[in-house]
């Protein structure tokens, strides 16, 4: 069994106990353990074995650190370090590793501290909180996923952050990662200024006003277009003054039929007169109407202007009259 040779190696063996279990009291300095300290940590190490080939790590290491801590030993520390390791507490296992070395032949110290120097290569965690939520992260440069918080393992040694978010100010700050430890920055941004309209406007080159040819007027509705009726005003004119010619005809025909009836039944030169006289009218409204039916036809198929209904009004009298005369006195001949 070997015990420690000088301060220096008490000192690494007191860091060692005190960082891997604190509750646990110091070994006794150099030859002052008696045969009850032997008994104790030697009933602490073959418990400690009985744990560790159940699998029980964390009872195992407790079992030795005891050991450890009642008569410092090689075995004993050589178990903590190893545990502390497989546990993933790095710092733990190094203070372990290196009161170990003040305890070994110095071939086999070379050893415990070229594995000190690899677990000080451990990658510390890094936990970055804060607000808002949906910051993004950059880490020497390289962007990290949003959202916070954020855990990271970073090698040891300074490291810069970037903490950025839309519409707040981004934030610098370093942090410094040691082996196999734990750091928890807490950065809260601050939202960005509002900036003025005119602020943003006067750092722009204001372009020339350019001059917008006015719209015309919108154009006024367009009248709707006069119906049929209201643009041929004269075929419905004539029409109706061939209908009234043509009535007419009919009460003097009527008329003459009654004079001819009457003078048949007492001739006389009154009521031959009068027959007459209603069979010229007759005949006189007869071609009135038919004059005038006619025009209105011509004027509905051919959508003549209104000057043809003109001459057509002129002549009708005219031409009507000497059909009418025709006819009246050849009717008067008959009766007679």
């Amino acid at each position: 069994m070997h015990r420690p040779r000088s301060l220096v190696a008490r000192g690494a063996l007191l860091t060692a106990l005190a960082t891997a279990a604190p509750a646990v009291a110091a070994p006794p300095l150099a030859g002052t353990a008696s045969v009850a300290d032997r008994a104790k940590a030697r009933r602490a190490t073959q418990e400690g074995e009985a744990k560790l080939a159940k699998g029980d790590l964390e009872g195992a290491l407790e079992r030795f650190l005891v050991a450890a801590a009642t008569v410092p030993n090689a075995q004993s520390l050589r178990q903590v370090a190893q545990l502390q390791e497989r546990l993933g507490r790095a710092r733990e296992a190094v203070a372990a590793y290196e009161a170990l070395a003040e305890l070994v032949p110095a071939r086999e110290a070379a050893e415990v501290r070229a594995r000190v120097e690899e677990l000080r290569k451990t990658p510390g965690r890094v936990v970055v909180s804060g607000s808002p939520v949906d910051a993004a992260l950059t880490v020497d440069g390289e962007a990290i996923i949003e959202g916070l918080p954020i855990e990271l393992a970073l090698a040891p040694g300074e490291h810069r952050f970037v903490l950025a978010a839309r519409g707040y100010a981004s934030r610098e700050f370093d942090v410094h990662v040691d082996f196999g430890s734990l750091t928890t920055p807490v950065i809260d941004l601050e939202r960005d200024a509002p900036v003025a309209p005119t602020a943003i406007l006067d750092d722009l080159e204001r372009p020339a006003p350019v001059l917008l040819p006015s719209a015309p007027p919108p154009s006024p509705p367009a009248p709707p277009a006069p119906s049929w009726a209201a643009r041929n005003p004269a075929p419905l004119t004539l029409a109706g003054l061939s209908l009234g010619a043509l009535a007419a005809g009919a009460f003097f025909g009527l008329e003459a039929v009654a004079a001819r009836d009457a003078f048949a039944a007492l001739p006389s030169a009154a009521e031959a007169d009068r027959g007459e006289r209603a069979a010229f009218r007759a005949d006189l409204a007869f071609g009135g109407a038919l004059l005038l039916g006619a025009a209105a036809i011509a004027l509905v198929a051919s959508d003549e202007p209104s000057t043809v209904v003109a001459s057509s009004l002129q002549n009708a009298p005219i031409m009507a009259r000497e059909a009418g005369v025709g006819s009246g006195r050849a009717r008067a001949a008959e009766a007679f």
